[in-house]
């Protein structure tokens, strides 16, 4: 509102602001409409998933398909549930409307303790190195210095399954593929249900001794792949470097490159996250649906090899990333755990 005074007219005791730039305004959006258009949004990326996945059997088309609906599916929860800066006033659910919509959030799916030890091993030889030192000014060899680059060994633990593959414990078969969907990941049968701060804090895995949070998974996706492309290959950092904030959290990128089946880990707990909450949502009267028609996509995959897939060292599961070099003659081994909350 801006202020305007007229003559004859006594001083009032309300004040206005004094007001800067344009007094046309926009068009108002309430955050139930700005949920809609998300979930629009949404629908064109699950129209197009389900297009592609029925129409190709190449691998790396699956690949491709799956991550890029993954990143979308990140800005979908962003939107929705994380909001800007993790400011939760300024997600689309904040707690007003959460709590008018009666929107409260299942709990993730307890998994057994009965759990299969599984490993990824990432090995890299071990050789020679030379450098050559230029001259500062005219760029000729001035010296050259030789050195070993001692081998490496990267050993990733596993306690078989994680959460969202609660169910994929048993030999895959044409009649019976694992799928990636909400029901692995939520216990979507149960009556104990969370708020959305509740919901997004609960652990996901333990890494080593630090436990992840499905907020830490969804919040690495969105924003070192889906709102932002960021390189984080590098979480090393040298002895004077200022911190870099993927260095600070190595685990979550280390577990954002663990692959099974060709999908990344945090992809699949990210979609199946999406479509719960699209779900949920859908099922909501005070929410307008997008129009059309909506189904679902369940995502299938299956290892390639029919040998037996819980091997010590399957070659379903892989780690996408890479080692730094280690200079010297002595072995570099690096190893993690990863498992789900007993």
């Amino acid at each position: 509102m801006t202020e305007n005074k007229r003559e004859g007219v006594s001083e009032s005791p309300i004040e206005f602001e004094k007001t800067r730039r344009s007094s046309v305004a926009g068009r108002y959006k309430d955050k139930r409409e700005r949920i809609h258009e998300a979930m629009c949004d949404l629908k064109l990326a699950i129209d197009g998933i389900g297009i592609q996945l029925s129409q190709s059997e190449n691998p790396d088309q699956f690949q491709q398909t799956s991550a890029a609906f993954a990143r979308a599916c990140s800005i979908f929860l962003r939107k929705m549930v994380l909001g800007n800066r993790d400011d939760p006033k300024t997600r689309l659910l904040d707690d007003e409307i959460a709590q008018s919509l009666n929107l409260r959030f299942e709990r993730l799916r307890r998994i057994s303790p009965n759990r299969i030890p599984l490993e990824i091993i990432w090995k890299l030889d071990g050789g020679d190195a030379q450098f050559t030192k230029l001259d500062d000014n005219t760029l000729q060899p001035e010296a050259v210095y030789s050195t070993r680059i001692a081998p490496s060994e990267l050993k990733i633990s596993i306690e078989w399954p994680l959460p969202g593959v609660a169910d994929w414990t048993e030999n895959p078969t044409w009649d019976k593929l694992w799928q990636v969907k909400a029901e692995e990941l939520f216990d979507t049968h149960s009556n104990d249900t969370l708020s959305c701060n509740e919901w997004l804090g609960q652990q996901l895995v333990m890494f080593d001794n630090r436990g992840i949070s499905l907020k830490d998974v969804i919040r690495t996706v969105v924003t070192y792949e889906g709102a932002h492309s960021t390189n984080v290959s590098r979480l090393l950092l040298t002895e004077n470097e200022q911190d870099r904030t993927p260095a600070n959290n190595p685990e979550l990128h280390i577990l954002n490159n663990i692959k099974i089946c060709g999908i990344k880990y945090c992809h699949i707990i990210v979609i199946e996250t999406a479509l719960y909450l699209y779900k949920k949502l859908m099922k909501n009267k005070e929410i307008k649906n997008p129009v059309g028609e909506i189904t679902l996509p369940i995502i299938c995959t299956m290892p390639k090899s029919s040998e037996d897939v819980f091997s010590s060292a399957p070659n379903w599961l892989a780690y996408d990333g890479g080692i730094i070099l280690s200079f010297g003659d002595r072995p570099q081994l690096i190893s993690h755990r990863i498992r789900a909350v007993r």
